[in-house]
């Protein structure tokens, strides 16, 4: 099986580094729009990313917003963060195949 689940402490654990690994990063891209056209099922979702070709492919894959006004109090139900550049050292400790 290739997806396998992790507990929720190694979660938080690489939650932190990737949220310490951004606040101290020159540059990132911050995508909010939908993933669905059907008014019924689209999920408003936030995209981060750091590497400015990451951020062109979310903006042809997602659909955006056409106001100011949709954005301008947009909550996401989902938040995606590509962590691309964050090593996790202690892959083996946490249970993962690798170190990224």
């Amino acid at each position: 099986e290739i997806n396998q689940p992790t507990s929720s402490e190694v979660f938080d654990e690489l939650y932190e580094k990737v949220t310490k690994h951004y606040s101290e990063a020159d540059k990132m891209y911050v995508f909010d729009g939908y993933c669905g056209a059907n008014p019924n099922s689209k999920k408003d979702v936030r995209i981060i990313t750091e590497l400015a070709w990451q951020h062109h492919f979310v903006k042809n894959m997602f659909i955006r917003p056409k106001t100011k006004e949709e954005v301008a109090d947009f909550k996401p139900q989902y938040t995606i963060i590509n962590a691309c550049k964050v090593v996790d050292e202690d892959f083996e400790r946490h249970g993962h195949n690798s170190e990224v």
